[in-house]
């Protein structure tokens, strides 16, 4: 299942997410929600590039999250979230069973 062509999720992740990747950052419940945003995407989109594309704006949120985020609670979350993320794009078969069961973030990766 194809959410979107590959050229507009570039355009998508480049524009609206880029532009508000600063003001997310800054805000616990944003980024938490963001990062969950990104990882759900991982999981349904098909395109390997496409994927790579949404791992690096994780990773930007993620660096920019640990400058502006004083709460090192939110900063652990958020890097389990990341690493959860970076499991679901390499791995095939992680990524298809969290498809079948639906929200990644709910459910333990096995």
């Amino acid at each position: 299942m194809a959410i979107a062509s590959v050229g507009v999720l570039i355009f998508f992740i480049h524009h609206v997410p880029e532009s508000m990747r600063p003001y997310v950052a800054t805000d616990r419940t944003a980024s938490i929600k963001m990062m969950e945003m990104i990882g759900n995407l991982v999981v349904v989109v098909d395109s390997k590039r496409s994927r790579r594309l949404l791992v690096r704006f994780a990773c930007s949120l993620r660096r920019e999250c640990r400058e502006a985020l004083p709460d090192h609670r939110a900063i652990g979350f958020l890097d389990a979230l990341y690493r959860k993320l970076l499991r679901l794009f390499e791995d095939d078969t992680v990524r298809a069973r969290a498809k079948k069961s639906g929200d990644w973030m709910t459910k333990p990766i096995v």
